[in-house]
């Protein structure tokens, strides 16, 4: 049976309940799906400043990673 993590610091209640060395668990990464209203990707219409202009790709388009402050606790 698989125990899920309750994300505990600084280790998890799981693992030192069963006397486990915790392996810990790290930052959670997460892309919004195509229709998740809760995390739409937003579009401005902005133009870059001249430093700007270095990062973008060939196509014109900037690319971000979505997260919150939840994936980082």
């Amino acid at each position: 049976r698989k125990v899920g993590c309750d994300r505990a610091l600084p280790a998890c209640a799981n693992c030192t309940r069963a006397n486990r060395d915790c392996k810990g668990y790290g930052l959670k990464l997460a892309w919004p799906d195509k229709y998740d209203g809760r995390r739409t990707q937003k579009r401005y219409k902005a133009e870059p400043d001249a430093s700007a202009t270095n990062y973008m790709t060939k196509s014109g388009k900037f690319s971000f990673l979505n997260m919150s402050v939840g994936d980082l606790e």
